[in-house]
């Protein structure tokens, strides 16, 4: 979970000094088509992010969920 914090820190932190880079240097034009590209990229790794996380959790409540099973047949 670390790791995807700080993930997230430099992606973020990446798509701000880009925008602000850019910004200095193009038009307002090509800062739009720039912010929204990286605010898609953003959004697809936070999508990703999420779902990685969901499925561990529905991954590990599943394995608990089967061994529970197993022991209440046992006994």
């Amino acid at each position: 979970m670390k790791t995807i914090l700080i993930r997230l820190t430099v992606v973020a932190a990446f798509i701000i000094g880009t925008v602000c880079i850019c910004s200095m240097l193009i038009t307002e034009e090509a800062i739009t088509v720039l912010t929204l590209l990286t605010a898609l990229y953003f959004v697809r790794f936070l999508v990703r992010t999420a779902l990685y996380v969901f499925f561990t959790l529905v991954r590990w409540l599943c394995i608990i969920a089967l061994l529970g099973l197993l022991f209440c047949s046992l006994f």
